[in-house]
C-alpha cells in the first residue's frame, strides 16, 4: 500500500469515527417524584427521553434505535410501558441480537423525531423491601444500546446514517413509609370499625 492510499485510508477512517461521535443522548428521567424518593410497594414512572438534534443526517429526521433497560429484579419489576405516539415502538430490529435475561428489557423504536418522549416505563417497587430510617436503598435503572457493538442507532433521513448518543441512566431511593402514614392508616381502619358496629 502506497502514502497516497494509507493517507485516504485514514482519512475516510477518521471521517467514519467522527460522524460518529455526536452529542445525541437517550436518556431516563423519574416522573413526579419528591427527591426521587419511593416507598416500597408503590409505583413509579421513568420517562424515556430523546435528543437527536446533533445526530447526522437531516433535520427534522426520522431515528431508530434500540435500548436496553435494565435494572435489579430483587428491588424492582416494569409493570408497563405506555408509547407516547411520538415514535413507532417496534418488537424487534433486524439488528439487534436477542437479550434474555431477568431484570432487563428490550425496546425498539423507529421514526423518531430529533426531541421528545418516546414513552414511560412503570416500575414497582418490591413491597418486601425494608430501608431503614436515614438509610434508603438505591434502585438504579440503567440503558444502554441493545447492541453495544455495533450499535442500533441511525438516523433513516436521507440514508441509514449512523451514530452513538450517549446514555444516561436514573436511579430512585427505597424510602421507609412515614410513621404518620401508619397513624392515619391506623385511626382510619378505627373510625372504621366503630363506623361499621354503629350500623
Amino acid at each position: 500500500m502506497n502514502s497516497m492510499s494509507r493517507k485516504i485510508t485514514a482519512a475516510l477512517s477518521l471521517m467514519l469515527f467522527a460522524s460518529l461521535l455526536n452529542a445525541a443522548t437517550v436518556t431516563l428521567n423519574n416522573v413526579g417524584l419528591a427527591d426521587d424518593e419511593v416507598a416500597p410497594g408503590s409505583l413509579f414512572d421513568v420517562t424515556l427521553d430523546v435528543d437527536f438534534t446533533d445526530a447526522p443526517g437531516a433535520h427534522p429526521g426520522s431515528h431508530g434505535g434500540g435500548v436496553l433497560i435494565s435494572f435489579d429484579p430483587s428491588l424492582v419489576s416494569i409493570a408497563g410501558f405506555t408509547a407516547s405516539g411520538a415514535a413507532s415502538v417496534v418488537d424487534e430490529l433486524p439488528s439487534v441480537p436477542p437479550v434474555d435475561c431477568t431484570g432487563a428489557m428490550v425496546l425498539c423504536f423507529v421514526e423518531a423525531p430529533d426531541t421528545g418522549s418516546i414513552g414511560t416505563f412503570s416500575f414497582l417497587v418490591n413491597p418486601d423491601l425494608e430501608p431503614t430510617p436515614g438509610e434508603p436503598i438505591e434502585i438504579a435503572i440503567g440503558i444502554a444500546d441493545v447492541d453495544d457493538f455495533f450499535g442500533t442507532f441511525a438516523n433513516r433521513i436521507p440514508t441509514n446514517q449512523a451514530f452513538v448518543p450517549d446514555f444516561i441512566g436514573t436511579s430512585v431511593f427505597a424510602v421507609p413509609v412515614p410513621a404518620t402514614a401508619w397513624l392515619i392508616a391506623s385511626g382510619l381502619a378505627v373510625f372504621g370499625s366503630f363506623a361499621r358496629r354503629r350500623h
